[in-house]
């Protein structure tokens, strides 16, 4: 019983078990670090520096974002596009516009341009 109890109050005092392995992605990242994250393989590493994204000064976010969509992988660039439909319209947009016109990916431009239509039916309303 008296190991239970400790096991159970080192729980609440030290975290979850998986986080113990997490502490490098617990600080905070460069865009660099986040961009090459995203473009990694590790699904658990992205939604971390998708967390990490997020936090950054919206100029160096809207860079990540572009970068990773010019040279990035298919779903990377897809990945990439979720994140720009996070930001204000008038910033996603144009980068959206972009991907609908110039993404080598058929389904990445037809996903581009049905965010696109959002935004038009969002307008006549």
């Amino acid at each position: 019983m008296r190991t239970f109890a400790v096991a159970l109050v080192s729980l609440f005092l030290f975290g979850c078990v998986g986080n113990i392995v997490d502490t490098e992605l617990r600080r905070e990242m460069t865009p660099e670090e986040i961009k090459k994250t995203l473009a990694g393989d590790d699904f658990r590493q992205k939604n971390k520096a998708r967390e990490q994204l997020g936090k950054l000064p919206p100029s160096e976010r809207v860079a990540v974002l572009k970068e990773l969509l010019a040279e990035g992988d298919s779903p990377t660039r897809l990945l990439a596009l979720s994140e720009v439909m996070k930001l204000p319209e008038t910033t996603a947009k144009p980068i959206i516009e972009d991907v609908a016109k110039s993404d080598p990916d058929e389904e990445i431009r037809e996903f581009a341009e049905t965010a696109l239509e959002m935004y038009d039916e969002e307008e006549e309303e």
